[in-house]
């Protein structure tokens, strides 16, 4: 059964979804409208690849790097890592490909609970972002 609505009452539930993921993480925006497809076709019009977009967006912008303090502030994880030295095992493990890392490591499991809980994003999805996202905050705290 399809039921129309209008734009604003979209752009309305667009907003609230959004609120939702912000509180309390994708997968319980997506158990609002049944599944994790839904989800997908009412905030990005069904585009998964618009969708990744937007989370790796959001990861990147979500994590914080104080170059005047040292410090990094990740989005899954509780508290503030220091950034000079590098925390340890840092520039290896956002070298290292995803799953060969997340076994053995509590920084690793973090982000694969926050992608999973959080993000909505599958496996595969994880391995993906970890790539861009690792790459994209080593070149942050190189070249500052």
């Amino acid at each position: 059964m399809k039921i129309l609505i209008t734009e604003n009452q979209k752009e309305s539930l667009k907003n609230n979804l959004m609120d939702i993921i912000d509180k309390f993480g994708f997968t319980t925006a997506a158990k609002a409208v049944g599944t994790r497809e839904n989800l997908i076709k009412i905030l990005f019009d069904g585009e998964i690849e618009r969708y990744l977009d937007n989370v790796f967006d959001y990861i990147v912008n979500k994590t914080k790097i104080d170059y005047d303090e040292g410090k990094i502030d990740f989005p899954f994880i509780s508290h503030i890592l220091p950034m000079y030295p590098p925390p340890i095992n840092l520039i290896p493990t956002l070298n290292t490909p995803f799953s060969e890392y997340v076994a053995f490591s509590a920084f690793g499991i973090a982000f694969l609970d926050y992608c999973k809980d959080k993000l909505g994003l599958t496996n595969d999805e994880i391995d993906d972002l970890w790539e861009k996202y690792t790459k994209i905050i080593l070149d942050k705290i190189e070249n500052n």
